[in-house]
């Protein structure tokens, strides 16, 4: 379907440095037509831009990462796990909008089974039986989810970028959403910030 020039009103592209480029000289050639960097794209470069400011967000997000590698790579590991858990770990594409939010929340969703599934014999038994490489990473992710501050900086992390990550998937969704996106944003932090001062 081919649309005529003047019943087009917005252009809507990703924010990468070339469409910003091409969406604002349509803007200057074109003065009806409004550009919009995509939404869901935006604020996966905020989720970046929280990544590169606060580096300890990397660390936990990289141990978190680092749990999930060696169980998925290890798949008596894995059906150990699995015993104690209906829920699996994900293993987020590095593509998939807010895919830090989603990895580090399933982690949250399962820290119990994945304490539990460490305390098991079978666990000892399994540790025992690795070669010297795949037993030290077995500790050193145990260790990890022993470690309360590792899943106190968890909880810190979601609870910043959830409101980002509502509006990505309310975004995400099937038909139009330009016109509802901003009252989304507010009334997602607006709902974040509630909470947050009611745990005060």
């Amino acid at each position: 379907m081919r649309l005529a020039l003047p019943n087009i009103l917005q252009v809507i592209t990703d924010n990468a440095s070339n469409c910003r480029v091409a969406g604002e000289e349509i803007q200057r050639v074109h003065k009806h037509i409004f550009w919009s960097p995509c939404v869901d794209h935006t604020l996966n470069l905020v989720f970046k831009v929280f990544a590169k400011k606060f580096a300890w967000m990397v660390d936990t997000y990289q141990t978190g990462k680092a749990i999930v590698k060696f169980f998925r790579n290890h798949q008596h590991f894995q059906d150990l796990f699995r015993r104690n858990s209906k829920l699996d770990l994900l293993k987020v594409s590095k593509t998939r909008f807010a895919s830090h939010y989603i990895l580090l929340k399933r982690l949250m969703d399962v820290r119990e089974a994945l304490t539990t599934t460490i305390v098991t014999s079978k666990w000892k038994e399994l540790v025992k039986a690795c070669d010297v490489q795949t037993r030290a990473a077995a500790n050193a992710n145990a260790q990890n989810i022993i470690d309360e501050t590792f899943w106190d900086e968890i909880k810190i992390i979601l609870d910043i970028t959830k409101p980002l990550y509502m509006v990505i998937k309310f975004s995400d969704g099937e038909g139009p959403k330009s016109g509802d996106i901003y009252g989304k944003s507010g009334q997602y932090a607006w709902r974040d910030a509630r909470s947050h001062d009611k745990g005060r």
